[in-house]
């Protein structure tokens, strides 16, 4: 497979990039062959190189694709974002809607080119991590008049059931489970979830807790082509406020980073049980979002199946609505995989026809609004001016002035002295304006009308044609049959012909035997008559009378059967002549009967055909009320064969049941039995460790004790902030300034309030330096201490059900 890259791609279309994963140890173990071959923008494939598919075929195995950009399989994570991403994720800063989804097989690297191994390290942070960076970077270098609100919500599609990943039990929320949410739309937000927690976020910090807590609740589960499968669909959604305070407008913008479920193929991946229902439902909403690519990519389709699935009604506006969308496919390079390989490039090649309608989502202020009235006034005034100033050249030159142009000079003499004011002049060009757009709107609605006429005309006919299409072909091999038929008579008449001549050729050497045959008995005749003439000469004289009577006798016999044998000759030249009359006689009227034959038999056939299609309606219909009364007859027995079924399923089920919980109270005995000795080992342990935690937590205490008197004198001089909706009251919604930088998670303290150091200015006051320096203190102190309450949570954990030694 040969991929070709180009850089024309329309900004409207969809992004697609396609990243090719090394080579697994279990692939190289297995003896598989990489037969993708990549530089900057190709990548080739032999399908069915090791597989056996194709093993005789030289082209029927190579394939061409077009994408924007082909990542080898030493492409670092920098470069894949930086490509692909990195223009998404800024065009949100500027207010558009924007989306970053993986799509591929399992275990083709989605995970790891979405979120990554390592959230910290450099080189191996993914898509998410480094769109966390890069949004607080634009925050940090934007202008102080610039304020942000930056909130994100992460969700996952598991089972078709929407799960927010933030809360999973709705704690937050008066605990109401968050695991079935609802997907509304509205004129003002779109498509959203309902019930979906939102925090409020305020540094990188806080961004990658929610991913660390997210990445915890998502369910992921083993399959035998990757040990850590993703079984859901997650969807991280970031919008960024940004509201500038001298124009007072707001611009806000989403980004959604989609992390799809690979598709699988059961015989591969061996899933059973509840791994096989997963993935039923993942590769259901994958070809779900593949009937979407198609519609939107197949012309002259107008309706999109958007809520066929839940995973694709999200996608609405990504694909094909407002947003700017990148699909990032990633592909095996193992030739064991060339099936799921080819079907996901042809799914990127689909894709890559989508073309979005991307808008920037801004609310303009009153005075914006106002400047733009103003600006349209001046533009109508200037109008008028010039109206006016041809008006006078008109009249200079002695034209005269179309009629109403007098009343346009009243109404502009009657506006002259206040162009502020919207006069008759402006609600006159307002009229026309409307009367045009009418004039327009209605040739519009007319060149649709007679679009869709021309499309329906254009589906009849190509129905027409097929139809006319069908007939040639049935008449074509009528057509070839009445020739093979008229061949074959044709080389009977050909060979009935050379007979004939055959024939003829013979009675012609039969005369010609025969006369010779005549002539020789002539001759042996008068060669007869002479040889007895001269013996009866030498013999009468002495040969008695007797036998000169006897001689005579023979001599009349002898003439009867030389006349008998003239007689026979020319009877057999009579019948031969009569028989090659006859012949040609034949011929011709055999070549009359075969051609009767065949008209005959055309007309038969055709009858035929008539009958045959009378019988097979009349059978339908036979057809049709049989099964009609099958029906009627059958559904006692479907009912009862249906509760049998039922009925099987359940008592399966039950001892299906009852088998696992035998298995599984063996199995918890077993276990209690390792808990209580591990228990007794446990306590003397946790004794001592009893005492040096208190004397921690005593420090602790004084700690906190300090703490908490510098920030409540802190808090004592901030104002108060506006608190997040149900779902996030723990967290405030306090707005970022442009320019400032807050705690970063690369460990360079630099406090909350703090300008960026490379714009300069002044430091501030000592109080501020000192409040600033308690802020930081606190926050250090805090992650200690929540670092130290996992470790103790941890450890309580494994005391309680740790694993088996």
């Amino acid at each position: 497979m040969s991929l070709e890259i180009g850089g024309s791609s329309s900004s409207d279309n969809v992004r697609v990039c396609c990243r090719v994963r090394p080579l697994s140890e279990k692939e190289l173990k297995g003896f598989c062959v990489d037969t993708k071959e990549t530089d900057e923008g190709f990548i080739s494939c032999r399908l069915g190189a090791v597989t056996g598919v194709n093993k005789d075929s030289t082209a029927s195995n190579q394939y061409s694709f077009h994408f924007d950009r082909v990542f080898p399989t030493n492409s670092p994570q920098k470069k894949v974002y930086e490509y692909a991403a990195l223009p998404t994720v800024k065009s949100v800063m500027e207010g558009f809607n924007g989306t970053v989804f993986a799509y591929g097989q399992t275990a083709s690297g989605k995970t790891y080119t979405m979120q990554g191994p390592d959230m910290i390290d450099e080189n191996l942070q993914g898509v998410i991590p480094r769109m966390v960076w890069t949004i607080f970077d634009a925050i940090y270098s934007a202008p102080p008049t610039q304020e942000f609100l930056v909130k994100v919500s992460m969700v996952e599609l598991y089972m078709e059931k929407i799960r927010c990943l933030l809360d999973p039990s709705g704690t937050a929320a008066g605990g109401a489970g968050k695991d079935n949410l609802k997907i509304k739309e509205r004129p003002d937000k779109g498509v959203y979830i309902d019930g979906a927690t939102e925090s409020y976020v305020q540094s990188e910090n806080e961004i990658f807790d929610a991913l660390s807590q997210a990445q915890y609740n998502r369910t992921v589960g083993a399959t035998n082509m990757n040990a850590v499968s993703s079984r859901s669909h997650m969807i991280f959604q970031l919008t960024v406020e940004n509201k500038d305070t001298v124009k007072n407008a707001v611009k806000r913008g989403k980004l959604f980073l989609v992390d799809l479920a690979g598709s699988e193929k059961i015989q591969r991946t061996g899933a059973t049980g509840s791994r096989l229902e997963e993935a039923k439902m993942i590769n259901k909403s994958l070809s779900a979002l593949g009937n979407v690519i198609n519609a939107l990519t197949e012309p002259g389709k107008s309706h999109v199946p958007y809520r066929d699935s839940k995973l694709t009604r999200l996608l609405s506006e990504s694909l094909g609505g407002n947003a700017k969308t990148t699909l990032i496919i990633t592909v095996s390079p193992s030739s064991a995989n060339d099936a799921e390989t080819l079907s996901t490039l042809r799914f990127g090649q689909r894709a890559k026809m989508i073309k979005n309608r991307a808008v920037v989502n801004e609310d303009l202020s009153v005075e914006a609004l106002n400047a733009k009235v103003v600006q349209l006034r001046e533009i109508v005034a200037r109008s008028k001016n010039r109206v006016k100033a041809l008006e006078g050249l008109l009249s200079t030159n002695g034209i005269p002035i179309p009629d109403g142009s007098s009343d346009g000079a009243q109404v502009e003499s009657g506006t002259e002295g206040d162009v502020g004011e919207p006069g008759s002049g402006a609600q006159a060009l307002s009229e026309q304006q409307q009367e045009e757009l009418a004039e327009l709107q209605r040739e519009n609605v007319e060149l649709r009308a007679d679009v869709e006429q021309a499309e329906k005309a254009a589906f009849a006919s190509q129905q027409k044609l097929q139809e006319t299409q069908t007939e040639l072909q049935a008449v074509s091999y009528e057509r070839d049959e009445l020739q093979s038929q008229l061949a074959r008579l044709q080389a009977d008449l050909a060979t009935q012909k050379a007979e004939n001549e055959s024939l003829k050729l013979e009675k012609k050497n039969l005369k010609a035997e025969v006369a010779e045959a005549k002539e020789q008995c002539e001759q042996q005749k008068v060669k007869g008559m002479q040889v007895i003439a001269g013996k009866l000469q030498d013999e009468r004289a002495t040969a008695p009378a007797n036998i000169l009577q006897i001689c005579s006798r023979e001599l009349l016999a002898d003439d009867d059967i030389v006349d008998a044998s003239c007689k026979v000759v020319l009877s057999v030249m009579k019948d031969l002549a009569e028989g090659n009359i006859r012949l040609s006689r034949e011929n011709e009227l055999a070549q009359q009967d075969r051609e009767g034959e065949m008209h005959s038999l055309l007309r038969e056939r055709e009858a035929a055909v008539t009958k045959l299609e009378m019988e097979l309606a009349s059978e339908r219909e036979r057809a049709a009320d049989l099964h009609d009364k099958l029906k009627d007859g059958d559904r006692p027995l479907k009912r009862k064969v249906s509760q049998l079924d039922k009925n099987l399923e359940q008592l399966t089920v039950m001892y299906h049941k009852l088998v696992s919980q035998n298995s599984g109270l063996k199995v918890e005995c077993q276990v209690n039995e390792k808990k209580v000795v591990r228990k007794d080992q446990r306590i003397a342990a946790l004794e001592n460790s009893l005492r040096d935690a208190k004397s921690k937590y005593e420090k602790l205490l004084t700690q906190c004790a300090n703490l908490t008197a510098a920030m409540d004198m802190m808090s004592s001089r901030e104002k108060g902030s506006l608190a997040v909706g149900a779902g996030n009251k723990g967290r405030l919604m306090r707005p970022l300034q442009g320019g400032v930088r807050s705690i970063r998670a690369s460990g360079s303290m630099l406090s909350i309030g703090d300008p960026v150091p490379e714009r300069g200015g002044a430091s501030g006051n000592s109080e501020e330096t000192g409040r600033a320096t308690a802020k930081a203190n606190a926050s250090q102190a805090t992650y200690k201490i929540s670092a130290n309450f996992r470790t103790s949570l941890e450890e309580r954990e494994a005391s309680s059900s740790g694993p088996d030694p």
